[in-house]
């Protein structure tokens, strides 16, 4: 039988668009030094302004057996009990800003089905193709001459979020649209496609770029007489995309132009290769959003091992014993 993460938790009917939104997480477990991941999730819920959006089926993952939840005794009766809560709520800084806290007692059971839910209800919430193309295109702001901190890692962090939140919910949707029979060969289609794609991406775009460059030194360097060693020195740069040109031998005034000339079209090649890879991920996105679906699926009780229930009867199950 093919369980379904979808099944473990319950998402709240009025969820906001959430793209790109962190997502932070604790669950209390045997080991927590000084209580400190406690302490910390209860108090960013204490000051931040929180709701709750999804919560998982405890009663499916924790052993009460071994923790049983804090019980209030009232003279001669038992008068209320702490109910246990695995839940995502999202909280807002002092700023305003959004973010993700998944917090709640360490599941004891499906660990397996339960880190397939948590990447099903991060898909959901969230759009990592998108936020990752979108860092991509804050990389087309570069100049010839870049400040690292101000320029690249704000976009690079973008990407890399995107990423991160791409890639694990992607693998996820892909296994669990074939049968757990069936797993390893999907796992497999599923590499093999990525590398594949992932050369074919790179040798096209490297194409693209290369072209780019060298029409824009030509076009940079139009109307402008080389000397023989200029002229060997473009030929160079040219097998050297966004390479620094040797100008060695060459007079100062025309190594200055063409060095120029070889930046400003490093730039411009750069921009477009970075232009088509944000704009294939974006259209990856939303085909992604368009038509990855997880719809529910039906399963009936005779097709599970044991029936409905475990030790119910053979015949509950749509079986039958034959005498030996």
């Amino acid at each position: 039988m093919q369980r379904d993460p979808e099944d473990l938790y319950e998402l709240g009917a009025d969820v906001p668009d959430l793209d790109g939104v962190a997502m932070l997480h604790h669950l209390e477990g045997f080991m927590d030094a000084g209580a400190a991941g406690r302490l910390l999730a209860d108090h960013l819920m204490a000051v931040c302004e929180s709701g709750t959006i999804a919560t998982f089926d405890v009663d499916r993952l924790i052993d009460y057996r071994s923790r049983r939840p804090m019980m209030t005794y009232s003279t001669d009766h038992w008068e209320d009990y702490e109910q246990p809560e695995l839940a995502v709520r999202l909280l807002r800084d002092s700023a305003g800003t959004p973010f993700l806290l998944l917090s709640g007692p360490e599941p004891d059971h499906e660990w397996e089905l339960f880190a397939a839910a948590v990447q099903s209800l991060s898909a959901r919430l969230g759009g990592g193709p998108l936020i990752a193309g979108a860092g991509m295109l804050m990389l087309l702001t570069f100049g010839v001459h870049v400040d690292y901190l101000t320029e690249v890692l704000p976009g690079i962090l973008v990407f890399s979020l995107g990423l991160s939140i791409t890639v694990a919910p992607l693998t996820a949707a892909i296994l669990a649209g074939i049968d757990q029979a069936e797993a390893g060969i999907g796992s497999a289609v599923n590499n093999a496609v990525a590398r594949v794609a992932g050369l074919i991406a790179t040798v096209a775009i490297g194409a693209v770029v290369a072209a780019q460059f060298s029409s824009s030194l030509d076009h940079q360097l139009a109307g402008q007489p080389l000397t023989p060693r200029g002229r060997a020195a473009v030929a160079e740069a040219k097998q050297l995309t966004l390479g620094r040109p040797s100008v060695a031998g060459v007079p100062r005034p025309e190594a200055v132009s063409i060095t120029v000339a070889s930046g400003q079209a490093s730039l411009e090649a750069f921009r477009v290769g970075i232009g088509v890879a944000s704009g294939l991920v974006v259209l990856g996105g939303l085909i992604g959003a368009a038509g990855i679906q997880n719809p529910r699926r039906v399963v009936r009780a005779q097709q599970c091992p044991g029936g409905q229930l475990a030790g119910a009867p053979l015949d509950a199950a749509g079986l039958h014993a034959t005498a030996a």
